[in-house]
């Protein structure tokens, strides 16, 4: 593995893992969003952890209520996990991955939904 994939595959993998290890409830209770902290207003990435523990622990339906976007990083995190193999064996895939037109439009495109639906998120917690 490359230094590259070892800069994507460690996040991935941790990530992974500590949302098998702990449960949705059973994260501690720490505030770690400054935004969140500071408004009392969910951010847009507000949610990930729980999303991510909650699929690990096969709870979609509350993993979709935490953050809908933590399925899509889930995704993300076993494909970065899987990717020296993918490699391996399918080697258009990496080139298919990251082509400019994808990573250029792709990632611009998941920021703006991500925080559309934070706008949203929070519009309707203030109108409530």
């Amino acid at each position: 593995m490359t230094i590259r994939d070892w800069a994507s595959w460690v996040p991935a993998a941790s990530a992974l893992l500590l949302s098998f290890v702990w449960s949705p409830s059973g994260l501690p209770s720490a505030d770690v969003c400054p935004f969140h902290r500071l408004t009392g207003l969910p951010c847009p990435g507000c949610g990930l952890t729980h999303s991510f523990c909650a699929i690990s622990h096969a709870g979609f339906g509350a993993a979709w209520s935490y953050n809908p976007f933590g399925f899509l990083f889930y995704g993300i995190a076993v494909i970065l996990l899987l990717r020296p193999l993918l490699r391996r064996y399918y080697q258009s895939s990496e080139r298919l991955i990251l082509q400019p037109r994808v990573v250029s439009v792709g990632i611009p495109a998941l920021a703006a939904a991500m925080w559309a639906f934070g706008l949203l998120r929070i519009i309707r917690q203030i109108s409530s």
